[in-house]
């Protein structure tokens, strides 16, 4: 009960007092020789960008005020949301890769990972079942974070409930194979997406039922 709460005034603590972001561009035009940046209630990029074009035209970090802004909560929920920040803040049109491009490529990272984690833990055989643990442990934080890379995308829900279910299961399954598994929840169209092409937060249905803290949750508050 004593974490619950403890939970729920940190939520609180988000908006009381009301976040004041004009107050921060104050500060950093008084004191420009400090780097100040902007943070708390962004929840999109265009916010990003009405936050530092208060500096300039072109929300360039030339002569900035604000010299950045920050980013929590909102990035882990809809990641996808803010893969056109190079684009919009810097003008570099490169294409961008696909969801599934971006979810192999984890993919192979977490394989290397999981080869030189299970190296190091498992040097010291007279603590095998620690070890295991640990390995598990491990292995629930590699799917967590690309939990929500398909948000608002055909078959997420599929793919979330499996990565959510298999997470249990971390001392039987890699993290490559829980993720290679959820990923055929998909639908052709979600994997090959562009992660710059995005369905807006406002429109995805919301599951607020509980506030727990965890990773693999609908959402992160």
């Amino acid at each position: 009960k004593a974490k619950q709460e403890a939970r729920q005034a940190t939520i609180k603590n988000r908006s009381v007092p009301p976040l004041r972001p004009n107050v921060v561009e104050r500060i950093a035009t008084d004191f420009p020789h400090l780097q100040v940046i902007s943070n708390g209630g962004v929840s999109s990029l265009s916010q990003i960008r009405d936050r530092l074009s208060s500096n300039n035209n072109n929300g360039s970090n030339n002569n900035n005020k604000v010299k950045g802004v920050m980013v929590g909560r909102a990035a882990i929920n809809h990641p996808c949301s803010f893969a056109a920040v190079d684009s919009v803040l810097w003008k570099n049109y490169e294409r961008k890769p696909t969801r599934q491009q971006v979810l192999l490529q984890y993919i192979d990272y977490c394989q290397e990972k999981e080869e030189q984690f299970t190296n190091t833990i498992f040097t010291n055989k007279s603590n095998d079942n620690n070890n295991k643990e640990q390995l598990k442990e491990f292995r629930k934080k590699l799917i967590a974070a690309p939990f929500h890379l398909f948000m608002g995308e055909e078959g997420n829900d599929g793919y979330q409930r499996r990565l959510r279910k298999l997470a249990g299961r971390g001392d039987r399954y890699s993290a490559s194979a829980m993720l290679t598994a959820a990923m055929g929840e998909l639908s052709t169209e979600a994997k090959e997406k562009c992660v710059d092409d995005h369905v807006a937060w406002e429109d995805i249905e919301q599951f607020d039922f509980t506030k727990r803290s965890g990773a693999l949750q609908r959402t992160i508050h």
